[in-house]
């Protein structure tokens, strides 16, 4: 499951406003999401499910959206149970990068004041590259202040608080130096805060999403 997650785009949703799946006899609030499958919190009505169990209904989004869906239940934990969805029958990824904005724009809203940075998840295929001084590691997702790695792939990983420069190589020739440091590292990747003199510009990530949706975004999705 963890490799699938990092092929897709993952959304993760406060209890608040997240979408509701709705089946026969079954109501649970969505933890996420993506193209593949879906969380959901464990209630009483879906402790009678099980691995392998087959589950199909309605998944509510905001602004009205919804879409029927259908899979088996991948695991179940003390507090979510994970379905894979069915292919041909799991959620568009234009629906999961609307609600990536929509919840964007939901906490700048609650904020009030003070700006929200917009963050980008890349599927696998297309995650640019972090090159440090002594390790290398394909970027998960980045946003203006910050980048998450998955596990390195040359080099040592850095410990938390490691001071780190470098580059990273982005999409369609794009390269921008860094410097940041390690806010948290572990066997599965680290999450390293870019300093103030070195955040990533707003219309780099923008031209990133671009070039994702032209390459994961059927015309017939949008």
């Amino acid at each position: 499951m963890i490799e699938n997650r990092r092929e897709h785009f993952r959304i993760r949703f406060p209890s608040s406003s997240g979408p509701v799946f709705h089946a026969e006899g079954l109501r649970a609030f969505v933890l996420d999401c993506s193209s593949l499958g879906m969380r959901v919190r464990r209630s009483d009505e879906m402790a009678m499910l099980g691995p392998g169990d087959r589950v199909a209904g309605r998944l509510g989004f905001g602004e009205g959206h919804s879409i029927n869906v259908q899979g088996n239940v991948a695991r179940v934990t003390p507090g979510a149970v994970a379905i894979s969805f069915t292919e041909g029958h799991g959620v568009p990824l234009s629906f999961v990068l609307r609600e990536e904005r929509l919840q964007m724009m939901r906490r700048k809203s609650q904020a009030g004041q003070g700006r929200m940075y917009f963050r980008l998840s890349y599927p696998r295929k297309v995650s640019p590259m972090l090159h440090a001084e002594l390790w290398s590691a394909p970027v998960w997702n980045c946003s203006e202040s910050g980048l998450y790695c998955l596990k390195p792939v040359s080099g040592e990983a850095p410990s938390k608080g490691a001071m780190a420069r470098g580059v990273v190589a982005f999409n369609e020739g794009r390269v921008l130096r860094f410097a940041g440091t390690v806010l948290r590292a572990s066997e599965n990747g680290l999450a390293l805060q870019l300093h103030p003199d070195s955040g990533l510009p707003l219309s780099l990530i923008l031209a990133e999403e671009r070039f994702v949706r032209s390459k994961f975004v059927q015309p017939s999705q949008e």
